[in-house]
């Protein structure tokens, strides 16, 4: 079979990827070095409530965590009227994204084939919640279990276009855009790299809760009373001037009565003598006041 020139050297390309295997970059946060065997044989029927494969996956894990390590006979998927001392309904909510810095790794991080050393850099989130009850209904509690996967990876489908900086160079900035979203070749390695530990993290959850050993939650403290602010000091009253005497009303000044003047007296017969020389010029005015005088005397 022959192959033409072009196919040979698409398959060359391929051939010569670069590949950096997964990497879980944050595994210690989540692995549980023993789970409590201190119920062992207890049968637990525990269902899934999953959008995707991978998050049944996940569930998949937890079941085989209990029963490998926890030393529970598990029935999974169990269904609603299946007979056992505990059940567990998990529901799982995960959503998936490339990290913003995958651009930097193709393009200009192909010169020194970046992808191939360190890998493009993902991010799996899943919220698991974990309802336990016993097998008459009565609830044992519910337990939230927030998982972030800060993963690496890389494989010859996204890192042919940088493994080879000539003549696909220019092709290096398209492909650090194509960089930016999430590869699903990441999720087929999650059940045989990530999911055995990350299973038995969740397990020792859902084991502390049936046995009644998981930490209740702490009541929230209550408010702290705001302080009420301290009434403003009154102001001290003002002393009070002593009431003085009252001002008695000046009595209204007396008006002068006029002094009656003296009754004239009878004129002599001298006086009228010395008036009558005054009128007729015989004599002047002192002289007449003098000799008036003198006769008052």
């Amino acid at each position: 079979m022959r192959f033409g020139v072009s196919g040979c050297a698409a398959a060359l390309l391929l051939a010569c990827g670069c590949s950096h295997g997964l990497e879980w970059r944050n595994a210690e946060d989540y692995r549980s070095r023993a789970l409590d065997t201190s119920h062992e044989g207890r049968l637990v029927a525990l269902s899934c409530e999953a959008a995707d494969a991978d998050a049944e996956e996940l569930c998949f894990a937890v079941a085989r965590a209990l029963s490998d390590r926890g030393g529970f006979r598990v029935r999974y998927p169990a269904a609603p009227g299946t007979a056992a001392d505990v059940r567990v309904r998990l529901t799982v909510e995960t959503t998936r994204r490339a990290k913003w810095s995958n651009a930097f790794v193709s393009f200009p991080g192909y010169l020194i084939f970046t992808p191939g050393w360190l890998g493009y850099g993902y991010t799996v989130t899943h919220t698991v919640d974990c309802a336990v009850t016993e097998a008459g209904g009565k609830p044992l509690g519910t337990v939230r279990v927030p998982v972030t996967l800060h993963l690496r990876h890389a494989d010859p489908g996204r890192t042919w276009a940088t493994s080879t900086i000539w003549p696909l160079a220019p092709l290096s900035p398209l492909n650090a855009l194509y960089c930016l979203s999430y590869d699903k070749d990441v999720t087929a390695h999650l059940p045989e790299k990530v999911y055995p530990d990350l299973g038995a993290h969740i397990a020792a959850k859902i084991i502390a809760c049936a046995n009644g050993t998981a930490p209740k939650a702490q009541p929230k403290p209550a408010p702290k009373a705001q302080a009420q602010a301290k009434p403003e000091p009154k102001p001290a009253p003002k002393a009070q001037a002593k009431p003085g005497p009252e001002p008695q009303a000046k009595p209204a000044p007396k008006k002068a009565e006029p002094q009656a003047k003296p009754a004239p007296q009878p004129e002599s017969a001298e006086a009228r003598r010395l008036k009558e020389l005054l009128e007729f010029g015989l004599i002047d005015r002192q002289t007449y006041e003098a000799q008036l005088k003198a006769l008052d005397k």
